[in-house]
């Protein structure tokens, strides 16, 4: 019985302590090798890169990270995807790039296939890959399982795209007038369904729920992505003018002025006979 006790109280003794660790950060491995501008998780895999190199490290074992590939880029890196653990979509502004592979010490445990695409910004959702360019709109290019690439439209009227987010059936961007919003349940038939001009400044966004987080300076304004379906309120009319001449004994009443806007045919009608 004492010996069940004492096990007891080890063990409530050890609960806590393992919580307290599991909520502090530590340090497993630190890498000097490479000087990345960015980092970024996808299958498993730690990508990192600057503007021309790019370094594909293998978490199997977190305490000693393989290095899988490295890639040269001979013009700059604006965006890099993965799909499938081994198919490289690397995003530049020159559709002419040519990207090569730097030989290291290292055996790769896998052979990665390279694809060059000319954009600024790149996003992926299943085998649907959006490609964003500054200057021409946003491609939905259907590329299957890596080794086809079909254009599923285009719509070039949302330049100036500074980040998006995609996630069917609707689509996030910002560009240089504020978040646009496109229904893209027809991926050949993009519909853009509104703009709020109000965030120009907004630079980058996030998701997290149905939550779309813009980085706008200091400020971190958030927006909720749900009943985008639902057609915008109508405005309330503008409220009754009154009459500050007052009316005599014996002069007629003036006639009363009807609610609604300019653009409302029935201004400007006589009232109807009561």
């Amino acid at each position: 019985m004492k010996h069940i006790l004492l096990l007891v109280l080890v063990l409530a003794a050890c609960g806590p302590a393992l919580a307290v660790d599991f909520r502090i950060p530590q340090l497993l491995v630190h890498d000097t090798t490479v000087q990345p501008y960015n980092i970024d998780f996808q299958e498993d895999q730690v990508i990192l890169r600057n503007q021309n190199y790019i370094w594909i490290h293998s978490i199997f074992n977190p305490w000693s990270p393989r290095l899988e590939a490295v890639f040269r880029s001979q013009y700059i890196i604006e965006d890099v995807n993965m799909l499938g653990g081994n198919q490289i979509y690397i995003c530049s502004q020159d559709p002419a790039n040519l990207v090569s592979t730097v030989d290291t010490l290292s055996y790769p445990g896998t052979i990665y296939f390279t694809n060059t695409v000319p954009g600024n910004k790149i996003t992926r959702e299943g085998s649907m890959l959006y490609v964003a360019d500054r200057f021409k709109g946003i491609d939905i290019i259907d590329i299957g399982k890596g080794g086809m690439r079909e254009l599923k439209s285009t719509f070039s009227e949302k330049w100036g795209i500074r980040d998006f987010i995609a996630e069917y059936p609707y689509l996030w961007a910002l560009n240089d007038f504020g978040l646009v919003t496109v229904d893209i349940s027809d991926l050949q038939f993009p519909i853009s369904m509104g703009v709020n001009y109000e965030i120009t400044d907004a630079t980058v966004m996030a998701k997290n729920g149905d939550i779309v987080w813009l980085g706008a300076g200091k400020k971190t304004p958030g927006h909720q992505r749900r009943g985008h379906e639902q057609p915008p309120p109508h405005l309330p009319d503008p409220p009754l003018q009154r009459h500050s001449r007052p009316r005599t004994e014996g002069q007629p009443a003036l006639p009363r002025p009807r609610t609604g806007w300019p653009q409302d045919p029935r201004c400007g009608q006589p009232p109807p006979r009561e």
